[in-house]
């Protein structure tokens, strides 16, 4: 399975931690699953978005991905809010809790398009009933 490295706060030090020279915490590394692998190797099994739907996420959106970390067993199925785009890279806010991967809701995590098995488009709904 292909994975992204995530880039989050549990795998970097806090910027108070860095101006204070305060020992690094370890953390253990988040990788994120490709979707279009998983697809690929079971595609009667592991559906991916429409890639309109992928198209069309903006900030405000929700998508959902599936993410190991290193010494934990098995992997988590997680929603991010998007809060930011730029082509193919995401970046968002955990959004719901998570068990099996060290995450916080509200930690910023980073994601591609790759990264993603679900979305909810709900800033673009929300925009059409105003």
């Amino acid at each position: 399975m292909t994975r992204t490295p995530v880039s989050n706060a549990w795998n970097s030090p806090p910027a108070l931690e860095r101006v204070l020279g305060m020992p690094k915490m370890k953390t253990k590394k988040i990788e994120l699953a490709s979707a279009s692998a998983l697809h690929k190797e079971n595609p009667d099994t592991f559906e991916v978005p429409d890639p309109e739907k992928l198209e069309d996420l903006v900030p405000g959106d929700y998508a959902k991905v599936i993410a190991t970390q290193e010494g934990t067993p098995g992997a988590e199925r997680f929603w991010i809010r998007i809060t930011g785009r730029d082509g193919d890279r995401f970046s968002g806010l955990v959004s719901n809790t998570t068990v099996v991967v060290k995450l916080e809701l509200g930690d910023p995590i980073e994601f591609t398009i790759d990264n993603i098995i679900d979305v909810q488009l709900v800033a673009r709904s929300r925009s059409l009933t105003r």
